[in-house]
């Protein structure tokens, strides 16, 4: 393991660690994975490093719009209405035949006569396959990023060198896993601004 994400470099620098220390990039890496994972499940999605598409199959209520599990959207690959679930290449709608709104996780089908202006009323016909996330110089995506640098200045070393508000470490096949046991409050404060309670009201 290296010090291998995006954000890696900046925050060894928030840290000021004196290199005489001798902090292991592998340990840095290792929280600052652990503290995002711990971050994107308190937000309830995926905003820092998505990492893959998300596919969702919803029920069509007979409305031009619909909503995303995990918003905002970042790209969207697929988008299909077939009340048989096959989507196939048939039920595909071109990305010409839609709207994405993408901080409101919002997908809308514009007036075209070949697909209708309404996703179909059915169970289980619409599928969405899209990746959700922030793009990389959002200003949320930045303010997420300073609470994860603050907290973890907070959980990092002391002047013993002893890491803070972890309850244990444990590997598991080969992946250590670092167990965070607590959310400083101004960290709190910044990730609630970017917390997902419920779907947005569609009226």
């Amino acid at each position: 393991m290296a010090l291998t994400h995006p954000w890696g470099a900046n925050f060894k620098a928030w840290l000021q660690v004196p290199a005489a220390v001798g902090v292991s990039d592998d340990l840095l890496q290792l929280v600052l994975v652990q503290m995002i994972r711990a971050a994107n499940r308190y937000m309830r999605r995926a905003l820092i490093d998505p990492g893959a598409d998300v596919t969702e199959d919803h029920d069509g209520q007979g409305d031009r719009r619909i909503w995303v599990k995990q918003p905002p959207i970042l790209s969207v690959t697929g988008l299909y209405d077939d009340p048989n679930r096959a989507f196939g290449a048939s039920t595909l709608i071109a990305a010409d035949r839609y709207y994405v709104d993408a901080g409101q996780g919002m997908i809308e089908l514009l007036s075209q006569q070949v697909f209708g202006t309404v996703f179909a009323t059915s169970q289980r016909n619409v599928r969405i396959i899209y990746r959700p996330g922030l793009a990389q110089d959002s200003d949320e995506l930045l303010d997420i990023q300073l609470a994860i640098f603050i907290w973890g200045g907070k959980l990092f070393w002391d002047s013993e060198k002893k890491l803070h508000n972890v309850s244990a470490i444990s590997s598991t096949a080969g992946n250590v896993t670092l167990l965070i046991r607590e959310m400083p409050k101004e960290v709190r404060e910044i990730l609630d601004q970017h917390r997902f309670f419920d779907y947005p009201d569609p009226s």
